[in-house]
């Protein structure tokens, strides 16, 4: 499915901030309210814009993140299914990428200690049960970038990397229930209106207003931001887990300058376990991803001593943090 310039650059200023209103979006694509928001919902019917979520701050609720990635007996389609829809509902677990290669899954856990975290993937084995052929787990350091916009292919456009979470420096701030309902909103929707919000915590339009802007000013609330689907315009999604020698301070900030200038590497996260560097990829064809992999393997060189590639078919959840665990 092609998407146009107009589309384009909607889609560029809804990723770095989904919260814009129509006015501002249409002042600065140069297109009427009406025109953008036709375009807008377009956008939704065709799935390419999959939700609208808000960037919170895993590390104020969570003592970390892991990948749990399974190999799984998919022999019975609704077995397979159940299991699926298991992981989704799994409060933990807020990202879900379905793999083809030597896995079928892959699931980003967020935890609040190694004991809970030991609970958690016990819990999703004994679910899948005799279905389970293998797993193995990494856990997130820090994370290196997560931004879909290089896919968009937008010359001259500003783009604004967020930060990651990083888990070992955790802040304290002291949030009350209202502040945590509105977080519990905005984590599952960042179009939810200020008059919404206040009807949901019995407070005043500006009271929600004042609130909010305590949140962003405190980096609680990161940013907005919506959640591409690179699949239902053409792109393939690779998942690639890869073993550096030496992965040192020295290199590591060279390391984080070649993945952020690269528009289709759309996620990295530096982890622990059997590999160190995890980078998942979106190119338009099997030709475009061997370029990219040929451009991996000659940056890295001799440091680079084993890696592992597989196909990412489909995202199936996520969010910065499921609601359930924010309290």
């Amino acid at each position: 499915m092609n998407i146009d310039l107009l589309d384009k650059k909607i889609l560029f200023l809804l990723e770095q901030n989904s919260k814009l209103p129509v006015s501002t979006l249409s002042k600065q694509v140069h297109a009427s309210r009406e025109v953008v928001n036709y375009r807008i919902k377009k956008l939704e019917e065709k799935n390419i814009i999959k939700s609208y979520i808000s960037r919170i701050d895993q590390s104020l609720f969570c003592l970390g993140a892991a990948s749990l990635n399974l190999t799984i007996n998919k022999s019975n389609q609704i077995r397979y299914l159940e299991i699926l829809d298991f992981l989704k509902n799994y409060p933990n677990i807020n990202w879900i990428g379905e793999l083809c290669g030597t896995q079928d899954l892959s699931v980003t856990i967020l935890y609040q200690n190694s004991f809970k975290l030991s609970e958690i993937i016990e819990n999703i084995t004994l679910f899948i049960d005799k279905d389970l052929i293998s797993y193995s787990v990494h856990l997130y350091v820090d994370e290196i970038k997560f931004s879909r916009i290089g896919i968009l292919e937008l010359e001259n456009y500003d783009i604004k990397l967020t930060r990651g979470t990083k888990f070992e420096n955790q802040k304290k701030i002291k949030l009350d229930d209202k502040d945590l309902i509105i977080l519990k909103e905005l984590s599952q929707n960042s179009k939810i209106t200020n008059i919404e919000l206040s009807k949901k915590i019995d407070s005043k339009e500006d009271m929600v207003r004042i609130r909010i802007k305590n949140l962003e000013k405190n980096c609680v609330i990161l940013g907005y931001t919506i959640v591409i689907n690179p699949y239902v315009f053409g792109f393939e999604g690779y998942y690639i887990n890869l073993n550096i020698e030496n992965l040192t301070y020295k290199n590591y900030d060279l390391i984080k300058s070649y993945i952020n200038s690269n528009p289709f590497i759309f996620y990295s996260v530096k982890i622990v376990g059997e590999y160190n560097l995890l980078i998942v990829v979106y190119t338009k064809n099997r030709l475009d991803f061997n370029e990219i992999l040929i451009n991996l393997r000659s940056f890295f060189g001799t440091s680079l001593k084993k890696y592992e590639v597989q196909m990412l078919l489909n995202e199936h959840k996520e969010v910065f943090i499921s609601k359930e665990i924010i309290n």
